[in-house]
């Protein structure tokens, strides 16, 4: 029996996948439960993928060849697996975002998926949000995944998530707010806004607000480069966005309260509103925001 699993085992390493049908049939006309052949033979050997990728002795093509192989090999697994009630790791929805019609890494982390015992539903490409929510609440799904390619697509993301998660019962306003600030504080101002247009009432339209100037301002300043090492107003204005999109929100703030301490006409404008609206990224448990609050009361007031 043990040879047999290892035959398994072997197989999908080798990304041989004759080998694999041929060892699973094996097993199962032996009796072997098809747990223990799911578990110690595909799940094992993919683990050992994903370690052989992380320490770059394996590469895209050799994870391809060996999930096709696990696939084979699962394919003639999951009837007995149904009849045996073997539940699942989980359930997964997946799919390529709206305007996105690329499918290879999202097909390769299917098969990853379903070799560590997960259920997958796979919804192909171009997906609308309202898709991902709709089935994710049909199949009482665990996690959804969104995938894509080209930096013009990532935009669908934003709403695809926040669909997701209130199909599923997330308060829609309180994961769209959290989803914008995550956003922003990445410096990702136009995946953010679209997302922040959509909080029209609720708790939450006070914190929306707020962040609005800051996206306005990250979109605006794509355009602009600050002077490397400049000490005026202007420079420390536009390296804010900068060192924002760098992913330092402590770093913007410094740099927004060093142009509101050197230039008081900045004191009732847009500078002021983007500091505002950075310190709303800070988490309200975060003692930094308590000092960064005091901070700008002293400059503004």
């Amino acid at each position: 029996m043990e040879e047999t699993i290892k035959s398994v085992y072997d197989g999908v390493l080798n990304g041989d996948q004759a080998r694999v049908e041929a060892a699973v049939r094996m097993a199962i006309d032996a009796g072997v439960a098809p747990a223990k052949v799911l578990k110690d033979g595909l799940i094992e050997a993919m683990a050992e993928v994903g370690g052989r990728f992380e320490r770059q002795e394996y590469f895209v093509p050799e994870m391809l060849v060996a999930a096709r192989a696990m696939q084979a090999g699962l394919a003639l697994l999951k009837p007995l697996l149904v009849e045996g009630d073997i539940k699942a790791s989980g359930k997964i929805v997946l799919g390529t975002v709206k305007g996105d019609l690329h499918d290879i890494g999202k097909s390769l982390v299917q098969m990853m998926l379903e070799g560590a015992g997960f259920e997958v539903v796979d919804l192909g490409t171009d997906v609308p949000p309202a898709k991902f929510a709709e089935v994710a609440r049909a199949t009482n799904a665990d996690i959804v995944g969104l995938s894509a390619l080209l930096t013009t697509t990532m935009q669908s993301m934003a709403p695809a998530t926040v669909a997701s998660q209130t199909r599923i019962g997330g308060n829609p306003t309180a994961v769209a707010l959290g989803l914008a600030k995550a956003l922003l504080a990445q410096g990702k101002a136009r995946e953010a806004e679209p997302v922040l247009d959509g909080i029209k009432d609720g708790p939450e339209l006070a914190a929306a607000e707020k962040l609005r100037p800051l996206a306005r301002y990250l979109i605006a300043s794509g355009s602009v480069e600050d002077v490397a090492g400049a000490d005026t107003p202007a420079a420390h204005f536009f390296r804010a966005a900068r060192v924002l999109k760098e992913g330092s929100v402590i770093a913007a703030l410094e740099e927004m309260l060093a142009v509101l301490r050197k230039d008081k006409r900045y004191r009732d404008g847009e500078a002021r509103l983007v500091s505002l609206g950075l310190l709303e990224l800070l988490d309200d448990a975060d003692p930094q925001k308590r000092e960064y609050l005091n901070k700008l009361a002293s400059v503004l007031f």
